[in-house]
């Protein structure tokens, strides 16, 4: 068993986060969405978030999942006895995002490097954490964006 694993055996609580995130027009105007859940206690938090102009989709993907991350750690540590007790599950559609986030593409984008850390750091928060990427089709559905 990998250290990962074992830490992931030692959560208490798994929370599930939905995020999506982008932007449209010649001002690209950036919008954001989320979704926490707890399994077996529903839904604990949904968001649309107006993110200003003048950011690029994959920002908007980054501002979406910043802003859901902030939120999950204020309900672990409220609920249920900090992030290191909660394992967390992210699904997003933003292949980008993801694979940055798993270290399987480097973060070439200067404007993504700093999300990119914030991120990880707030990741690195919880007892363990999962990144999954699931079809557009799927975040439509829940985000109708």
């Amino acid at each position: 068993m990998s250290a990962s694993d074992a830490k992931a055996d030692s959560a208490a609580h798994t929370m599930e986060l939905y995020f999506d995130g982008g932007s449209s027009g010649k001002a690209r105007q950036a919008y954001g969405s989320y979704l926490l859940l707890s399994p077996g206690s529903g839904r604990l938090l949904a968001l649309r978030i107006d993110l200003g102009a003048g950011l690029t989709g994959n920002q908007a993907e980054y501002q979406a999942l910043l802003r859901a991350l902030e939120q999950a750690q204020v309900i672990a540590e409220k609920g249920f006895g900090g992030c290191p007790k909660v394992h967390l599950k992210v699904y997003g559609d933003s292949a980008l995002v993801l694979r940055q986030l798993a270290g399987e593409y480097r973060v070439r984008h200067p404007g993504l490097r700093p999300l990119y850390e914030r991120a990880k750091a707030l990741l690195e928060r919880f007892a363990s954490y999962e990144l999954i990427e699931l079809p557009r089709s799927r975040i439509y559905s829940l985000f109708k964006h």
